[in-house]
């Protein structure tokens, strides 16, 4: 009798847990950023060889209100800035468009990607995934070898939740 109590329960507790939804997950309800990797390279773009800076990190966002729905809203949710040591201390980069400021919106669907223009974001469920940020640093390169350079980046939700500021350093060309 008391072995099938102890079935009986098992048993319960594995369907509660069967019950949990895929797409149920236990992140905050502010957005969290993290960098992969920061890949420097030089681009081929209109027949011309520019540099290229790409910016890699994974996100989590508990309510999945990351981005914006609709193109009426458009204030920019995303901030990515570059910049370059120079003796001891970090500057700004000379490069375009720096910092960026992006309007990541219509990310409504897991396991898909989307591209939007500088940006790539790829989900894996409406909670978390991945995104890619391009830098093209036209028309000169503006670094040189062994020079350290600097990625920050930010996410701000519907909420106006903002993300952990995450940064990477990379000393070029390696």
């Amino acid at each position: 009798m008391k072995s099938f109590r102890l079935l009986l329960i098992v048993l319960v507790a594995i369907q509660l847990i069967s019950c949990r939804k895929d797409n149920e997950h236990f992140y905050p309800i502010e957005p969290n950023i993290e960098f992969k990797h920061m890949e420097i390279s030089m681009a081929d773009t209109a027949g011309f060889s520019v540099p290229m800076v790409n910016l890699f990190l994974s996100y989590s966002d508990g309510d999945s209100n990351i981005f914006k729905n609709g193109l009426n809203d458009t204030s920019y949710n995303c901030i990515a800035t570059l910049y370059k040591k120079t003796h001891g201390n970090y500057n700004l980069l000379t490069c375009s468009y720096n910092p960026r400021f992006f309007v990541i919106r219509g990310i409504d669907k897991p396991h898909q990607i989307y591209n939007q223009g500088p940006i790539t974001i790829k989900t894996h469920s409406l909670f978390d995934g991945e995104i890619q940020i391009e830098f093209y640093c036209a028309p000169f390169i503006p670094w040189n070898n062994g020079d350290t350079l600097k990625a920050t980046v930010q996410i701000i939700d519907r909420d106006a939740n903002k993300s952990n500021i995450t940064e990477m350093e990379k000393i070029y060309p390696h």
